[in-house]
């Protein structure tokens, strides 16, 4: 536990992510979270959609609406089509189409001619472009992320690409690696990285689309026996797509196989039929054979039959500090790890500049796959620390604000410049972890700061005990900082709750109850310093009142009635009358007048002390009104009435009237004063009144402000 909160690098942001080295993860955002998890690996096949015509040349939009033709040049879309139902007959290049490519709007294929290219409305299918190439024989199209298209081409033995923007425009011809001949192609979305089918479907090869240059190149056969690839595609989280099958020799067992996006082999998917095409959406992959379309959908769970990986890097880190002594802390990982998950934390260190001029440009080298860059970063440095493994379990299979985050300790990072290594793993068929923030620690203080000298002076040395007990020290009990450092939280108005808002409210002295709803008792707990400034006004009971119905009109009105009204006056020809409402005064019950007003148990002599005053019997009186629905009445009445009789003075009569929220609606409208309505209209044996109107018993005709 340090004394001091640390510096630290943190990465949580999609900018922050961006600038590490990723292999085999994804960004995906859940809620108001940015984080990493696995690339979801693909479930077995369901057959989507039966045709007895056979399905071929499958496309799939953004929107994940799939398209694919018959073997008699029919159009089905899905999920517009039913079993077969809802086909259309298709223009003539997209009846032949080996390949068709679905943007945004828009349907792509090769013409009819085989040297041109032509476009196609999703909706109508009306013709919108034809893009003849300037050379070439069309071999295959695969969308570029963008709306456009890459066009495989081979012009006299030789092969090249090209692309053609969504407006037709041809940008300039590339060859292909060593002149080889290709047949199929396909672009990883928006990347710079396209992948082409060689030497009739035995070979992939990874191509710079900038320059042509070659990747990398895999030898089917040495995944599966003499398998051969038909067709090529590729996803939007970075993976090839092969579908084909073995040699005959072999069974000649149809599959699909998947790739990462440096070549590695990361998934095989056996087939019920030969493939004639494949399209990727978001959550599936769509492949189309002689039975019709199959699918097969992204699971949530780690591959069934092998553990799942992915790993970050991180880019070169320096400790400021610059102390060889103790420059680096901890790692901290905010994670989501279930049971069967684990996260696996290493790092290498580095003082050497050359070293460190080293990585960053491999880090940036735009032609080397994370793969690549993973093998050339773990060469370049001498040794890696050995890793520390972090185990998922129920108590960290979620992850919120308030999660404590898991740590492992740096004790013998001791040089300038630190690279760390999170590969998280599930194994067969566990929930996928997600990696939420990744933070490195580098301290200004920590406890070997508060030992005496003569225990420091070796705290240097690698592998030194005593350092490497307290590195574990302040990454185990680092829990006990964040609690510590959250306790304000637990009485700060604001992010206080439960019992500890009741615990608040009585020191401060609050009219208060625990019945009241949480957002209640924030408002009153903000307003504490207003509520005991002005305890026992009526301004201080509008602020209590404004945080218990909050609402614009207001949903109370106040009346004291000796403040508020005076006594009635009749008016003449000389003076005006009183506004209503007022006080219709009188001599109270207690006063006797002999053979005028004489009531039994009640006549008494008045006291010379107590001077006779119509006005005393209606002082100190308070009328509060309030609207409220039937629901509200019934969770506010059980307290109500003794937490605003807490804010009024000891002798002041209170009464609570309750108004439905129609009051809210009527066009009279009580502010300052009443109206007196018209009399109503006379309905027989309902409302029928003789000789005018009449005052209502219980104040119908008010509206509140």
């Amino acid at each position: 536990m340090s004394s001091n909160r640390p510096l630290s690098y943190r990465f949580s942001s999609a900018a922050q992510w961006q600038s590490c080295v990723l292999s085999g993860m994804e960004p995906d955002k859940a809620g108001g979270d940015f984080m990493l998890r696995p690339v979801l690996p693909l479930g077995a096949v369901e057959l989507l959609i039966e045709s007895a015509d056979g399905a071929f040349a499958p496309g799939c939009n953004p929107a994940g609406e799939v398209v694919f033709r018959d073997h008699h040049g029919c159009l089905y879309f899905w999920p517009d089509c039913d079993g077969g139902n809802g086909s259309r007959a298709a223009p003539a290049a997209l009846a032949r189409a080996s390949r068709a490519v679905a943007t945004a709007d828009a349907l792509w294929c090769a013409g009819t001619d085989g040297a041109s290219l032509e476009c196609f409305d999703w909706a109508t299918l009306t013709r919108l472009l034809v893009v003849p190439l300037k050379a070439g024989r069309v071999l295959d199209i695969a969308g570029d992320g963008r709306d456009g298209v890459y066009v495989l081409a081979e012009s006299d033995g030789a092969g090249f690409f090209v692309h053609v923007d969504a407006g037709g425009r041809l940008g300039p011809a590339v060859s292909t690696p060593n002149g080889k001949s290709v047949q199929a192609l396909t672009v990883l979305g928006a990347s710079d990285l396209l992948a082409l089918l060689a030497d009739e479907g035995r070979e992939l090869l990874g191509v710079s689309l900038k320059d042509g240059a070659s990747i990398f190149a895999v030898r089917l056969g040495t995944i599966r026996a003499c398998f051969r690839a038909s067709v090529l595609g590729g996803d939007q989280h970075g993976r090839f797509l092969l579908a084909g099958q073995d040699g005959e020799e072999f069974g000649g067992q149809a599959a699909l196989l998947v790739f990462s996006a440096d070549g590695s082999c990361l998934d095989q998917i056996e087939l019920p039929g030969v493939p004639t095409g494949v399209a990727a959406g978001r959550t599936a992959v769509y492949l189309s054979d002689s039975h019709g379309l199959w699918r097969a959908r992204s699971i949530r769970t780690a591959d069934p039959k092998a553990p799942t990986e992915c790993t970050l890097l991180t880019p070169a880190l320096r400790s400021p500090l610059g102390t060889a002594e103790r420059p680096w802390l901890r790692v901290e990982l905010s994670a989501a790890l279930p049971s069967g998950t684990c996260a696996e934390i290493s790092y290498a260190t580095t003082g050497d500049t050359d070293v460190l001029e080293q990585a960053r440009a491999i880090a940036a080298d735009a032609k080397r796959t994370a793969a690549r860059k993973f093998a050339d970063l773990q060469g370049l440095f001498d040794t890696w620390s050995a890793p520390t493994v972090l185990l998922g379990s129920d108590a960290t299979a979620g992850h919120s604000t308030t999660s404590i985050p898991l740590a492992a300790p740096l004790a013998d990072a001791a040089e300038e410049y630190l690279w760390v290594r999170a590969k998280l793993i599930a194994s067969p068929s566990a929930p996928l972890p997600s990696l939420f923030g990744l933070s490195v620690l580098y301290p200004e203080r920590s406890l070997l700061d508060e030992l005496p000298a003569v225990y420091r002076r070796d705290a240097g040395t690698p592998g030194n005990f005593l350092r490497a007990l307290l590195g574990a020290l302040e990454t185990t009990t680092q829990h006990l900082d964040a609690r510590i450092a959250a306790l304000g939280s637990l009485i700060h108005p604001t992010t206080a709750s439960g019992e500890w808002m009741d615990l608040v409210a009585s020191w401060l002295g609050l009219p208060w109850d625990q019945g009241m709803a949480e957002e209640q008792k924030h408002r009153l707990l903000l307003a504490a310093s207003r509520l005991a400034r002005l305890r026992g006004t009526r301004a201080g009971l509008e602020t209590l009142l404004e945080c218990l119905v909050p609402a614009a009109p207001r949903r109370f009105r106040l009346i004291d009635v000796s403040a508020d009204y005076g006594l009635v006056a009749l008016g003449g020809t000389a003076c005006q009358g009183s506004r209503l409402p007022a006080v219709l005064g009188g001599l109270p019950s207690s006063a006797s007048v002999l053979s005028r007003k004489a009531i039994l148990g009640k006549a008494r002599l008045p006291c010379g002390s107590a001077p006779d005053d119509g006005r005393l019997r209606f002082s100190a009186r308070l009328v509060v009104y309030l609207i409220a629905s039937p629901a509200e009445r019934a969770a506010w009445q059980p307290w109500i009435e003794q937490v605003i009789g807490a804010m009024v003075p000891a002798a002041t009569r209170l009464r609570i009237v309750w108004l439905s929220p129609a009051a809210l609606n009527d066009d009279d409208y009580l502010n300052e004063g009443s109206i007196l309505r018209a009399p109503p209209a006379a309905r027989l044996g309902v409302n029928a009144v003789t000789g005018g109107a009449v005052l209502p018993r219980h104040g119908g005709g008010m509206r509140l402000q």
